[in-house]
């Protein structure tokens, strides 16, 4: 018969579950939060794209599904190691996904800016501490460079009309303030993640 999974090799399967469920929270919170946005506080913005962009993240997350179906028949290292490169890989796509509809949002006008955390709090729990802080500086950097390519005018910038002034993302005192702080957040976010996760599967061990 089928061996049954280890305590890890099961931990690390409801890990990836909920990380499946985290990004459907997210994909209904976007529809939301456009939907409110639009209708009831007026603020103006694209919302073609970002109803695309979130029909594409349920697609990826469909896959992970199927992926994670494909999952039950492996066990010991090849489970953590798939389920690593699974999360990676998802992880790239949903700050791909992010930054997109940031973009067609009001980019570094948004509020909603900080909520690329929950890519790292996430990964946290899939991940390994270098991992994490790799998906962490990824993740400044593209924000960075949709901030930059605005400010440049190398793509055009989105203003949330009927929110903030239209000149706000050319203000290089905000611009600063906005990246150091999300800096400073991502880490701190991806040290205090990574030592909690850490401290957890060292006593799983223990336990075992």
């Amino acid at each position: 018969g089928q061996r049954e999974r280890s305590p890890a090799e099961a931990a690390v399967m409801r890990r990836l579950r909920v990380f499946l469920t985290m990004r459907w929270f997210f994909i209904i919170g976007v529809l939301i939060t456009t939907l409110v946005a639009t209708n009831i506080f007026r603020i103006s913005f694209p919302t073609f794209p970002v109803y695309l962009i979130c029909a594409s993240m349920l697609l990826y997350n469909l896959v992970l599904m199927y992926q994670v179906r494909g999952l039950e028949t492996l066990h010991g290292d090849l489970v953590r190691q798939k389920v690593r490169t699974y999360g990676i890989s998802h992880i790239v796509l949903d700050l791909l996904a992010f930054t997109a509809i940031l973009h067609f949002t009001g980019g570094i006008e948004n509020p909603f800016l900080f909520l690329v955390v929950l890519h790292i709090t996430g990964g946290s729990t899939l991940l390994r501490r270098g991992a994490v802080f790799w998906i962490a500086t990824q993740a400044i950097l593209m924000v960075l460079l949709l901030v930059l390519l605005e400010y440049a005018g190398v793509i055009p910038h989105i203003n949330l009309e009927g929110l903030v002034a239209p000149t706000l993302y050319r203000e290089t005192g905000y611009i600063l303030a906005v990246m150091v702080t999300l800096g400073g957040i991502l880490y701190a976010t991806a040290y205090m993640a990574t030592a909690i996760s850490g401290e957890l599967r060292k006593r799983q061990r223990e336990v075992v």
